[in-house]
């Protein structure tokens, strides 16, 4: 994992929580595409809670550049076991949204919750 400073990497994650806008998001990963491998204390990626997040995971257009920029996100689980495809089911994300992630990482949609 590329390690990027607390500062830079709490940047992404804080303004992906406090709704920026998507052309904010998306100077600041223009900026560093590394923080998209950071994770949160919960093991989440900035994947994770922009899927969490209820207009980013109807985003299309973001999801896929998150997914571009680093297409491994798609296969990585949080400290639950829930992948960014499990947040974007809660979030009933738009089918674009759902096959991007698919596309990237088709085992994803036989993997099941085990949260719920």
């Amino acid at each position: 994992m590329v390690q990027t400073s607390v500062h830079a990497q709490q940047r992404l994650i804080s303004a992906i929580a406090n709704g920026a806008s998507t052309k904010m998001l998306l100077a600041m990963m223009a900026q560093s595409v590394d923080q998209l491998q950071d994770t949160d204390k919960l093991g989440r990626l900035p994947l994770h809670l922009a899927l969490e997040s209820t207009s980013l995971s109807q985003d299309v257009e973001f999801i896929a550049q998150c997914v571009a920029a680093y297409p491994a996100g798609a296969a990585h689980a949080d400290a639950f076991g829930r992948l960014p495809l499990h947040y974007a089911a809660m979030k009933a994300a738009t089918l674009p949204v759902v096959e991007t992630l698919v596309r990237v990482y088709p085992a994803a949609a036989a993997q099941v919750d085990k949260m719920k």
